[in-house]
């Protein structure tokens, strides 16, 4: 969902960006995160809501990542503590955004960022092209 908010407000509870892809308009993100008592919540924001200008246009997405409390496991430095998972975006809104700007669907560069504390600096790069 392009959104307004910064990415400082967007960002919560860690989590670990581990790779990229997308088939049709669906993009995966494959994470891991502690916890595993309680259910966890994402949510994908592309902020801000406006495309960087470059060839191919780039969005930025960031994931908002609420544990409920969970902390469980909490201490654990384990990486056998860490959940893996795969999250599932529709990619659709950010095509219809393009469609809407350019008259076009895209293609588009997406810089999706791993979880950050005070600024976000690493993001893994995919090319989508609806």
């Amino acid at each position: 969902t392009p959104v307004s908010f910064t990415p400082a407000q967007i960002t919560l509870d860690p989590f670990d960006l581990d790779s990229l892809s997308i088939l049709a308009d669906t993009l995966f993100l494959h994470i891991a995160h502690g916890g595993g008592c309680k259910r966890h919540y994402f949510y994908l924001y592309m902020s801000p809501a406006a495309f960087a200008e470059s060839n191919p246009v780039q969005a930025s997405l960031y994931l908002r990542h609420d544990n409920n409390d969970d902390n469980c496991r909490e201490g654990c430095l384990d990486e056998r503590c860490w959940i893996n998972t795969t999250l599932r975006f529709e990619l659709t809104p950010i095509s219809a955004l393009h469609q809407s700007v350019y008259g076009s669907s895209g293609p588009i560069l997406l810089n999706v960022y791993d979880y950050f504390v005070d600024t976000p600096d690493t993001k893994l790069q995919i090319l989508y092209s609806p």
